[in-house]
């Protein structure tokens, strides 16, 4: 049996070229006013802007040296584990926490969602959930071999189509988008850019504008779920999204853990956790911190960990 990591494609993959190539086109343009003989003769302008365009480039490789760095290959096979060529014993564990916020070392360090390991030789291990499409077999694995003590057997969560629950009685948590500041302000930036399609003659001008409009209703939607409880399941909607597709629902049995978090100047958003480790956010940009307790409190009371990063910060 062989399990291996698989880096993300658009969290790792996408994430890093963009930055790459952002910050290097950036830094080669300041670079470029150095051999400009027009901008040359400003003097001390032109070589403080070239020093700013090669800290630029610097800063793009930095980052795919330090994402490379945090993100290492990882495999689990015949009783070891293996960090790119770092090799580690199963046994050689001495505590492992499965779920759990850990610092990601990049300018500063901020808390990301993943898992720590630390063996009997004093190595730590911080690995990263978004940062890889497959980690969670790897938590599996660790979670029945290390923890529960068993022999591994993958565990399979049920997939539930929305349309199997329609006749289920929900108990929903959501408030109106409009009254919360995120709706006001991105909804009232996409009126702005309306009256400004109407008032502009333009016509590449408004096919620009209708793009800034659908990229701000797109956005804003993605911050914008609510959630529902029933006997047997907990489901979330997006707000101005719901379609079925969008729609994702959650068997109460399957679920190992509810993390309400949040991401510097990102909402409030539910992680659902499930047996498996697999794990997804839903943000909840119109929810008011009473409807957040008023979810907690009925999840607990439906048997299920809530760890609240959040609201009143409990563990």
């Amino acid at each position: 049996m062989k399990l291996e990591s698989k880096r993300h494609i658009i969290k790792f993959y996408v994430l890093v070229a963009f930055v790459f190539l952002i910050f290097n086109a950036i830094g080669a343009l300041l670079i470029n006013v150095f051999f400009n003989e027009e901008e040359r003769a400003k003097g001390d302008k032109t070589y403080f802007l070239s020093a700013m365009g090669i800290l630029f480039v610097m800063f793009a490789f930095y980052t795919v040296y330090q994402y490379l760095k945090n993100t290492p290959k990882i495999i689990v096979e015949k009783n070891r584990i293996f960090f790119n060529k770092e090799m580690f014993n199963i046994n050689d564990i001495r505590f492992i926490n499965l779920a759990c916020k850990i610092p990601f070392k990049f300018i500063g360090r901020y808390p990301m969602e993943g898992f720590y390991i630390e063996f009997k030789n004093g190595k730590e291990k911080f690995v990263y959930d978004d940062m890889y499409s497959n980690i969670w077999k790897i938590k599996d694995y660790l979670k029945q071999v290390v923890e529960d003590k068993k022999e591994y057997k993958p565990i399979k969560t049920q997939e539930i189509n929305p349309s199997q629950v329609e006749n289920e009685h929900f108990a929903y948590y959501s408030n109106f988008q409009l009254l919360g500041f995120s709706g006001i302000t991105h909804f009232g930036f996409i009126l702005f850019l309306i009256y400004m399609s109407f008032i502009n003659d333009n016509i590449n001008g408004n096919y620009f504008i209708i793009i800034l409009i659908l990229v701000f209703f797109l956005f804003h939607s993605w911050l914008s779920h609510h959630y529902g409880i029933s006997k047997n399941h907990l489901i979330i909607k997006n707000f101005n999204l719901p379609f079925i597709f969008i729609t994702k629902v959650y068997k109460l049995d399957d679920i190992e853990e509810i993390v309400f978090e949040t991401h510097q100047k990102r909402p409030n958003g539910l992680r659902v956790i499930t047996k498996n480790f697999q794990s997804k956010l839903f943000y909840g940009a119109s929810l008011y911190d009473n409807t957040w307790r008023e979810l907690k409190k009925d999840l607990r009371k439906k048997g299920i960990k809530v760890r609240d990063e959040c609201i009143d910060y409990e563990y």
